[in-house]
């Protein structure tokens, strides 16, 4: 295995301990072990905010030059606490990179992953107990409620907040977005870009209940809801046995500043809300025959439909989108192409070409019922009238003639749909050739015209119109007479 050790001049708890004495230390504990180190990194300037070497020692590990950091304790490993439990809880423990606590006589590779996740959490425990003044009635298993506000703190048996230092940076930078215009679903985007630590993280480091740091992500949501809550402008409204509590509280921003947020989170809502999806029900996936739902979009104006409905977690493919009213467009013209070809096979139809075609078509199911016709008439004429009863030769016949007549009415029931197609009974002409939507106007108009609309992986669609069945021969015929 090979170890490297880390150490730095300035602790993050203000503990001096000279770099001199944590590297005899670090040597010490990693021979009792039967390891050496070799490569050795330090921040040596008197500077907390200094991390040169802690972020060269990152870059390497992740390009797995090394497979164990030995450090003195957390509070030497890196500049900020929350730094170094980051770097190990999201990068290295989850690469399968170990790391030696010379203070805690802890090595990660002699435990398994759901110890080492658990003496992280401790760890961080321990930080927020002595940071906050909130830490120890969290510690004493307090569930949330509605006094819980990300980005403060709660003291203690009072109903006061205070800003909570280490969540303050991410509130200021949503505030500062949503007043550049940005919209809150763009916002959770960016942050789970950046990987900025979420709200359910902070709330679960809070409550010592920290699970897989990668699990937590920003949700449209949760910044929808700090956007709105007036806490961040200065005024904290909870229940409290069951009455309505409002205190004030320090700000983020300006009543008047989130006011302008709330008034343009409205009209983007009442914009949406505008464009009903008539297609609903009616999309599906290619592939897996799912239903596709429409979503909305702050790329896409309004609500989309997306391709590539199921990636694999290894794939990183650029997610295509058509907007609804693209597709609804699509739709439209589909159905316009429809009539016009509706209205050709009207034309046809009403032609002496075209009659002369029909008529000839037909001829092969018209004839056999003909003659089958005289068949019946010419065994009815041979039956022997009288009132006495009939002869056996009568009774032959009349069987014989039953069975003429059922075979006759079964090829009347065949040739029947047979006409219809070929006429202007056509029930896909009907429906058709009388199309004058410019937009639809509820989702059964939809239904009427549109059986399914499917997308494959790449992003190409495919609208199937109800009544093929009875356009498919009608049409074929038109072309043999064009």
């Amino acid at each position: 295995m090979k170890c490297v050790s880390y150490t730095r001049a300035m602790s993050n708890d203000s503990v001096l301990l000279p770099i001199m004495e944590q590297n005899n230390r670090i040597t010490d504990y990693v021979r009792k072990k039967g390891l050496s180190i070799s490569e050795r990194y330090s921040d040596r300037k008197h500077d907390p905010k200094v991390d040169d070497a802690f972020y060269e020692l990152k870059q390497d590990g992740i390009s797995r030059r090394f497979d164990c950091v030995v450090f003195f304790s957390m509070s030497f490993f890196g500049g900020e606490f929350l730094c170094a439990n980051d770097l190990l809880s999201r990068v290295f423990v989850p690469a399968g990179l170990h790391f030696i606590s010379v203070e805690d006589d802890y090595c990660s590779f002699e435990h398994n992953k759901k110890e080492v996740n658990q003496f992280l959490q401790n760890k961080m425990r321990q930080y927020i107990d002595n940071a906050h003044p909130v830490s120890s009635q969290y510690s004493a298993g307090i569930k949330r409620s509605e006094k819980t506000v990300f980005g403060y703190l709660r003291i203690k048996d009072e109903n006061r907040l205070i800003i909570d230092p280490v969540a303050e940076p991410v509130v200021k930078e949503i505030f500062r977005l949503a007043l550049e215009g940005v919209t809150y679903s763009r916002i959770s985007v960016l942050l789970n870009q950046r990987e900025v630590m979420s709200n359910a993280f902070r709330l679960d480091q809070i409550y010592g209940r920290v699970k897989e740091p990668n699990s937590y992500t920003w949700k449209n949501n949760a910044i929808l809801k700090i956007l709105n809550n007036s806490a961040y402008s200065g005024t904290w409204t909870f229940i409290e046995n069951g009455e309505t509590v409002t205190i004030s509280c320090p700000a983020y921003i300006s009543k008047e500043e989130q006011e302008q947020i709330r008034l343009a989170t409205k009209r983007k809502k009442i914009e949406y809300s505008r464009t009903e999806n008539y297609l609903k029900n009616l999309v599906f996936d290619n592939e897996t025959g799912e239903i596709l739902r429409a979503q909305y979009s702050d790329k896409i104006d309004g609500q989309v439909y997306r391709f590539f409905r199921k990636q694999k977690k290894q794939m990183k493919q650029k997610t295509e989108a058509i907007s609804l009213s693209e597709l609804n467009e699509a739709v439209l013209n589909r159905i316009r192409l429809e009539k016009r070809e509706a209205q050709q096979a009207v034309e046809f139809l009403n032609s002496a070409n075209g009659r002369e075609l029909v008529k000839e078509t037909l001829k092969s199911f018209r004839e056999p019922a003909k003659e089958k016709f005289k068949e019946l008439v010419s065994a009815i004429c041979k039956i022997t009238v009288t009132e006495n009863d009939p002869s056996e030769d009568d009774l032959e016949l009349m069987k014989k003639a039953d069975e003429i007549e059922a075979e006759l009415e079964a090829m009347a029931a065949e040739y029947e749909p047979k006409r219809v197609v070929f006429s202007l009974d056509n029930p896909w002409i009907k429906l058709f050739v009388y199309f004058d939507v410019t937009e639809f106007s509820s989702r059964k108009i939809a239904e009427q015209y549109i059986q399914r609309i499917t997308f494959d992986r790449y992003g190409e669609y495919s609208i199937k119109l109800r009544l093929q069945e009875y356009k498919a021969p009608l049409m074929s015929l038109v072309r043999r007479g064009g």
